[in-house]
């Protein structure tokens, strides 16, 4: 781990630091699987790189191994937001919301982007969201819900991936 944020601190300056960073999570993650952290560490290399997919499993993964770890699911939220798929970021962002304290500005910021979101989904989409009280459905059906590949939007979203 200390490796990869070596390696990390040096993108840019040092030709194939990006990788070697990923290459460093690789094998810190093998070294201690049950680390959400390093999996959201990996993932963020893999935004960097635009890497969507490998971004989103990641962080996928992150949260199936700390279900309450608001930072993993505002990250996966991003990532599918980068996907166009706009349904999975909303469900994301609304699960980010059940694990941060109402009224924070992790909250504020969250709900604004989830509300920025929604502008992109159709109103059955929005139905779909809004039968999903607990959060429930992107941890159990995210491969059963549908990716759009072309958003009609309102207004466009500018998140920022943070730490909720």
């Amino acid at each position: 781990e200390k490796l990869a944020q070596i390696y990390q601190a040096v993108t840019g300056i040092t030709t194939n630091a990006r990788q070697f960073a990923i290459t460093s999570y690789q094998q810190a993650i093998q070294l201690d699987p049950s680390n959400p952290l390093l999996r959201i560490n990996l993932g963020g290399r893999y935004l960097e790189m635009q890497n969507f997919d490998s971004a989103i499993e990641q962080f996928s993964l992150s949260t199936k191994l700390k279900p309450d770890y608001a930072n993993a699911y505002f990250n996966l939220a991003f990532a599918y937001q980068q996907r166009k798929n706009f349904l999975l970021a909303a469900f994301a962002l609304k699960k980010t919301l059940l694990l941060v304290p109402a009224g924070s500005d992790d909250y504020n910021k969250t709900n604004k982007l989830l509300e920025d979101t929604k502008t992109y989904l159709t109103p059955e989409e929005i139905n779909i969201l809004n039968q999903d009280q607990n959060g429930s459905a992107l941890q159990n059906n995210q491969n059963e819900l549908p990716l759009f590949s072309e958003p009609t939007p309102t207004q466009t979203p500018s998140p920022t991936p943070s730490k909720p």
